[in-house]
């Protein structure tokens, strides 16, 4: 009897077991529906990320301080985003939401796209989104679920110089600078202070003014005594003072040419580019202006009252009393960071965001 009574508890026991299945089984499904939808979701994403990232990557690859390389790189942008699939269609032109460029600030990590000229646009910011990834699982649970809008951001900057540790206490401006049909920069040759649309400017990298030849002697004697690694770090993005080197100092001349042998073994140094228009006959230096880059270049030597060295002279026939020569160099230098316009390096592009 008492084992009649023991069975009919499990029957019992094993009916409630079935009621609470009968129950919770919606629920089990309806979880496992929305785990399917939620990793159908984060590969959907993951799928924009990669498009906005190679599309800000290749614009922000073109980025070269002119307009044709802002415009070249608005271009590639839109273009590369729309190779990538996305939940299985490819991307279309108006999912591309947003691609701008702008000036992505090296130290507050700000990016703005307000009055930003084409030599200081140092970055590319794209947005994609996709307004309807399919939901498998979710509309059993909602009509409104069958589908899901998703978005993607990357923000890639320039591969150019964005910050140095040793700055030549001489500055370019970017009307100076002039490009060839791909682009690439033409490294300037015959740079001396007041020589018109190849003029450089006599500056302090540390930003400091006011600037004359005479509080201008130590940086000079920095840049050519210890070429490349000097103490006198600077940052693009910066404003520093500026002026047109007409009072270049006997002392500096003559640092300048021990340091080059008279001309014979010219020094290295890198130049901050500043962001600064030509009039008809070249830039003014005799104000402040923004640091967009830095070229490696070369200081051949420089002249007092009397004639220059011959080396000198024949680097810089024109070079006026009270001057410097400068030449072109250009070749590839390990900046502190990335992010400036000038003689930039596309292998050197990278994401911020």
């Amino acid at each position: 009897m008492a084992k009649n009574i023991r069975w009919q508890d499990r029957k019992g026991e094993r009916g409630v077991y079935v009621g609470w299945f009968a129950i919770l089984l919606p629920f089990f499904v309806a979880v496992m529906g929305l785990g399917v939808d939620m990793a159908h979701y984060r590969f959907a994403k993951a799928q924009l990320q990669n498009a906005a990232d190679a599309a800000a990557l290749a614009g922000a690859k073109s980025l070269n301080g002119t307009s044709g390389g802002r415009t070249t790189a608005v271009n590639l942008a839109t273009a590369f985003a729309q190779e990538h699939v996305i939940d299985g269609a490819t991307m279309e032109e108006d999912e591309v939401v947003q691609n701008d460029v702008g000036r992505w600030g090296l130290t507050d990590e700000s990016f703005t796209t307000a009055s930003i000229s084409d030599a200081a646009a140092n970055a590319v910011r794209v947005s994609v989104r996709r307004d309807a990834v399919t939901s498998y699982f979710s509309p059993i649970l909602s009509d409104s679920l069958e589908s899901r809008a998703l978005s993607a951001t990357a923000m890639a900057v320039a591969g150019g110089a964005g910050a140095v540790g040793c700055a030549a206490p001489i500055a370019i401006a970017t009307c100076v600078l002039n490009y060839d049909a791909d682009g690439d920069l033409i490294c300037p040759t015959n740079l001396s202070f007041q020589n018109g649309t190849t003029a450089v400017g006599l500056t302090h990298p540390d930003g400091t003014s006011p600037v004359n030849g005479n509080n201008t002697k130590p940086y000079i004697k920095a840049a050519v005594d210890n070429p490349l690694t000097c103490d006198s770090p600077s940052l693009a993005g910066t404003t520093i003072h500026l002026q047109n080197g007409n009072d270049l100092t006997n002392t500096s001349v003559n640092d300048i040419n021990s340091a080059t042998s008279n001309g014979a073994n010219p020094v290295p140094i890198v130049m901050p580019v500043i962001d600064k228009s030509c009039g008809s006959g070249g830039p003014t230096y005799n104000q402040s202006a923004t640091i967009v880059g830095y070229m490696k270049m070369r200081i051949v030597g420089a002249r007092w009252t009397g004639a220059a060295p011959a080396a000198v002279a024949a680097a810089c026939p024109t070079l006026g009393k009270k001057n410097i020569c400068v030449t072109s160099d250009c070749s590839a230098f390990t900046p502190t960071s990335y992010g400036g316009t000038v003689q930039v390096d596309s292998a050197k592009v990278h994401l911020v965001r």
